[in-house]
């Protein structure tokens, strides 16, 4: 049976496809008529019309949704016939681990390491759904980071239980091996062993080493190379790898992965207790979300759900820009004449790459003590060289035509995208022009300003209706800076309306932030000592809550960070 876009299976509508392997194929489906997304797993025809499989299908399914736990995706209906096998499951939007680690890509087989503490959080979350599984019996036995998603609310979510069980008897690789994915396959599946839980402990381990390290420890030109590595060779030393792989976390990978199952950890539990004793440790209880993160977030704001979060790959300022973000912190008095050049040159520039009628002026803020500022950052988008993110549905970024186009197809969801590995800037004025180019009036998008994590920055956005408002995020908690008549959304007749550019710019200083729309003043924002006026730059969009019109588009152009000569 043939499905494709728009059948009907039962009382779900398909949709498109998330993803497909050798034993089923993931879409996206509405299960009417509640109106609720799922994912939905289809057996391949070639398995389900196999009545042992279908039968040993129906007994994994039925204990896999009996399983409620935060880190394994939930299950809501199953069916199995000689017609059509499926398993119906929570849809979570944030994509698998695997997708994230593709977006870091550095060369062939090797991605840029996420940090440590990040990497121990994932593998704590995973051997708690891991112990809870394994607690009702069900091994999960092709453990890797396809089969982590990424969950709406910061989870880490398993997926994929009871197809490799379901399969284990009926599949074979090439060279004879049980089933499991090879390049985190433990030694004992390799030999023909079914295995046991200590055998997705094993698969973990090898997660945690390619997080860590960006790397898999085991690879060769062919399969049998990699499976005799998994018997016979140790873990390579991950440190001389990484330098930020110390000790402690060397020896959890490695016990995980030891070569006896007895020589692992017992449970998945005492795993998670023994990452978690560890991230409780000094060294890495003081790390904050900015440290121990590298990937942008989505964050809550004004008319989204915390339940809409999720991560996408983030992004590195390199080159030039940092060289001139260096030079701009020398002393201005003692290198007036360089800086004279620089200011020539840079000005220069941007007149000769000034689109007509959309780029901003940078201007003096009303308090008369911004005189001059040496330009730390123009993009006009003309290239990536930034190396600004990109992500897929439901939330597309992309750069077209110039611009850098921010495009969400799911009501009541934002999307934020933050150069987190630039330098933090001290008092320093951050412009783009803006367009909104589809959705409702009531979607919001602008500036992120101050940035320092996930959970603490600021937001200067404005919306179709001709209103601004200004936020400050501190520890997950918004707070509008500025309200008019108990809305936080102002009315300004500066702003253009629908389908016209905005110029907005915020100018921080050490204790006031002054906003701009179209170079008209709108408001001055004190700056007290629980919002501080430094950190990082970036943008965000966000929908509303009416469903009837999902897809916003908001488009950025001709982005200018300056530092500012205060006198």
């Amino acid at each position: 049976m043939k499905i494709k876009s728009g059948d009907t299976i039962g009382k779900y509508k398909i949709g498109e496809v998330l993803g497909q392997g050798g034993m089923a194929t993931v879409y996206k489906a509405v299960q009417e008529p509640l109106g609720r997304n799922v994912a939905l797993k289809v057996l391949h025809q070639h398995l389900t019309i196999e009545k042992t499989v279908r039968e040993r299908f129906l007994l994994e399914a039925q204990a896999i949704a009996s399983m409620k736990h935060p880190n394994i995706v939930q299950v809501y209906d199953f069916e199995a016939s000689d017609e059509v096998s499926f398993i119906s499951m929570e849809y979570i939007d944030g994509g698998a681990l695997d997708q994230q680690l593709k977006a870091r890509e550095i060369s062939k087989d090797k991605f840029k390491p996420i940090p440590v503490k990040q990497a121990l959080e994932i593998a704590r979350d995973i051997s708690e759904a891991l112990d809870y599984a394994h607690k009702f019996g069900i091994i999960h036995r092709d453990v890797k980071p396809g089969n982590i998603l990424i969950g709406t609310d910061g989870r880490y979510v398993l997926t994929d239980f009871g197809i490799a069980t379901l399969l284990h008897q009926n599949r074979m690789t090439a060279d004879g091996a049980t089933s499991g994915t090879p390049t985190y396959i433990p030694p004992e599946m390799i030999t023909g062993d079914r295995g046991d839980k200590r055998s997705d402990i094993y698969s973990l381990g090898i997660v945690l080493y390619q997080l860590l390290t960006g790397e898999l420890p085991f690879n060769s030109e062919n399969l049998y190379g990699i499976l005799m590595k998994h018997i016979n060779e140790p873990l390579p030393s991950m440190s001389e790898i990484n330098p930020e792989v110390d000790e402690a976390v060397s020896y959890i990978v490695n016990r995980a992965a030891q070569k006896n199952g007895d020589d692992r950890y017992q449970s998945g539990q005492e795993l998670a207790d023994e990452i978690q004793n560890l991230l409780n440790s000094p060294k890495y209880a003081q790390l904050n979300d900015a440290e121990a993160d590298n990937s942008l977030v989505v964050s809550p704001i004004h008319g989204a759900s915390e339940n809409n979060w999720v991560e996408i790959t983030k992004v590195r300022l390199t080159g030039w820009f940092r060289w001139i973000y260096q030079f701009s912190q020398i002393d201005w008095r003692m290198k007036a004449g360089a800086a004279g050049l620089v200011l020539l040159l840079v000005f220069g520039s941007i007149f000769l790459n000034r689109r007509a009628g959309r780029s901003p002026e940078v201007e003096a803020g009303t308090g008369g003590e911004v005189v001059g500022g040496l330009v730390e950052l123009t993009d006009s988008f003309d290239n990536n060289d930034l190396v600004w993110p990109t992500g897929g549905a439901p939330r597309w970024i992309q750069l077209v035509d110039g611009v850098y186009e921010m495009r969400i197809e799911k009501a009541d969801s934002v999307v934020s995208a933050v150069p987190v590995e630039s330098p933090e800037y001290e008092q320093y004025t951050f412009s783009a022009n803006i367009i909104h180019k589809d959705g409702p009036l009531e979607t919001g998008y602008g500036l992120v300003f101050n940035y320092k994590s996930p959970r603490d920055y600021h937001v200067f956005g404005v919306n179709g209706l001709g209103q601004w408002s200004v936020w400050n995020l501190t520890d997950g908690v918004w707070v509008a800076l500025k309200e008019q008549s108990g809305s936080p959304w102002i009315p300004s007749s500066t702003i253009e309306p629908y389908s016209n550019w905005n110029n907005l710019r915020v100018e921080v200083r050490a204790d006031e932030m002054d906003l701009f729309i179209n170079n008209q003043f709108v408001e001055r924002i004190p700056v007290n000592s629980e919002m501080d006026h430094k950190g990082q730059i970036g943008f965000y969009l966000a929908t509303p809550l009416n469903e009837d019109a999902k897809t916003s588009v908001v488009q950025f152009d001709d982005v200018s960070v300056m530092l500012p000569v205060i006198e």
